[in-house]
């Protein structure tokens, strides 16, 4: 049976215009009932609309990076408030900011959370501001997000000043793990290190000698494909060529990159440390010229199972191999998200397709993020307000996100994912799920828990039976010789030595003794 949606409803403005609302996009509970304690939230309601001219904007709605994540903040908190043996007689709010994916727009709505819990008051914004009014003591107690690891760095550095923790579910780059530096940092979802070493070990389980990789520009891309490029070396495997995606525009940087991968005709594997967009503006360049079924894409998480990246693009995407955080099926949510009727709990610019609803892979994450600051919350309240009949003044004045920090540190709870807990770098466990696309479908075909397992469907190929090879080279026939294309490359030419010439030490020719010829 679904569980009853929560009364909720949100503005949101549709359409790729740029000019979207700032302020709160949704609060919960309503505004009838106030909130005791309450947790901000970072979510991409909206997607990142990079132009030619003038900086990043709001862009078109993002659905399931950013309405799925929305409705799975609302459902925790409302969840938390109807168990009585968590935080009772304690109401949970949540007020949650759409930041774009621009970390700018993340650290002006952060400041504002941060500002109203030194003065200990909450302002409710709609389409426009509003002069914040005292209400009632509560607790602002920390944030949920960001999802883009660029913008979660920035937004930590600003919420360490005021000792306010940070749990993010998406952000996953390895230098997020430095706690000298991200101190009220920890995230559900391990960093990206886990994640390329899972990916190296799907190359050489493939017997894939040589690869090429793409990211996109940022963190995310640049750090993961570092990783994967170090894993890579260690295990013997050629990187035949580099590229990294800058801005968003220029599709002929797209073009030149298809086209330096006919140089080695014989690799066809394409690493993947990209966004969704930039995936798709690769699937565009493939279609474009005609280069269909000839790659095979193994792809991060950012790609994943989503169905937005490959849409209309499938035949240019079957045979990808992707990775997600391993699947953590839910479907207490997923009825809640499907019970929704829009218009009525929500805005009517979208609406939800019951019969192929694939719930956002991150969504699982995120609300185990919630219920981690309820249980880190709920140690604190029943040490700070012993008789548990509401919050006490001893909570009120004596709250320090420093605290519940520490807590958080040493919590080990049973969540949507399995068991939640927090390494001494603040990171969860590495786990993830290897999806192989076919006839338009995401796949399961092996899992990754420090090593590949259950890898049988992975290896038997996909729906031919076969895995194609990828190298970049062949060996040399006798009397020809290696020839490298650049310094420091591991792919080559095979290059016939001169008329009584021999080949020395795979690399060069050498001329034969007078009365000598070469054998070959």
């Amino acid at each position: 049976m679904a569980a009853s949606p929560p009364n909720h409803s949100y503005p949101i403005h549709h359409g790729g215009s740029s000019e979207v609302m700032h302020g709160v996009s949704a609060t919960f509970p309503p505004p009838e009932v106030e909130p005791d304690i309450v947790l901000g939230g970072l979510l991409p309601i909206h997607a990142r609309n990079v132009t030619k001219n003038g900086p990043p904007k709001c862009g078109s709605l993002n659905v399931e990076r950013g309405i799925h994540r929305l409705e799975a903040m609302i459902f925790a908190v409302d969840q938390i408030n109807r168990n009585p043996n968590l935080l009772p007689n304690i109401t949970l709010g949540m007020s949650a900011y759409d930041t774009c994916d621009l970390y700018t727009k993340a650290l002006e709505e952060s400041l504002g959370f941060v500002m109203k819990s030194r003065s200990k008051t909450i302002c409710e914004l709609g389409d426009t501001f509003s002069t914040p009014a005292p209400k009632k003591g509560k607790i602002l107690a920390g944030i949920v997000g960001a999802a883009s690891s660029s913008v979660s760095i920035q937004v930590a550095n600003l919420l360490r000043l005021f000792n306010l923790p940070q749990i993010s579910y998406a952000s996953t780059t390895p230098d997020l793990s430095d706690k000298t530096k991200y101190d009220f940092f920890v995230r559900t979802v391990p960093p990206d290190n886990y994640q390329a070493r899972a990916m190296v070990d799907v190359v050489r389980g493939l017997k894939w000698t040589s690869v090429f990789t793409v990211h996109s520009e940022g963190i995310y891309g640049e750090r993961g494909i570092r990783e994967f490029s170090n894993g890579a070396k260690a295990a013997n495997i050629c990187i035949a060529g580099s590229y990294k995606i800058e801005g968003s525009n220029n599709e002929m940087q797209i073009d030149d990159i298809i086209s330096d991968f006919g140089k080695h005709e014989q690799v066809r594997a394409v690493i993947l440390f990209c966004t969704d967009t930039d995936a798709r503006r690769l699937l565009k360049g493939v279609q474009k010229q005609k280069r269909d079924r000839h790659f095979i894409w193994v792809a991060s998480d950012y790609w994943g199972t989503r169905k937005k990246t490959i849409e209309g693009l499938e035949k240019y995407a079957e045979g990808a191999i992707t990775i997600s955080l391993t699947e953590a099926p839910y479907p207490k949510f997923k009825d809640y998200f499907i019970s929704l009727k829009p218009g009525i709990n929500r805005t009517k610019n979208y609406s939800l397709a019951a019969s192929d609803v694939r719930i956002d892979d991150k969504v699982p994450f995120l609300i185990d993020a919630v219920y981690a600051f309820a249980y880190g919350l709920n140690k604190i309240y029943k040490r700070m307000c012993q008789a548990q009949s509401g919050l006490c003044q001893n909570l009120i004045h004596g709250f320090k996100g420093k605290n519940l920090r520490d807590e958080l540190f040493n919590l080990t709870f049973t969540g949507v994912t399995g068991t939640v807990s927090f390494d001494k770098n603040g990171n969860g466990p590495g786990q993830y799920d290897v999806y192989r696309l076919e006839y338009g479908r995401y796949r399961k075909v092996a899992s990754w828990n420090g090593k590949l397992y259950n890898a049988t469907k992975l290896f038997q190929g996909g729906k031919n039976g076969t895995t194609p090879l990828s190298h970049c080279s062949s060996p040399c026939e006798a009397g020809y010789r290696k020839k490298f294309d650049t310094e420091g490359s591991c792919c080559w030419n095979c290059e016939r030595c001169a008329n009584d010439y021999y080949v020395e030490d795979e690399t060069s020719c050498k001329p034969c003794q007078q009365g000598q010829r070469p054998n070959a």
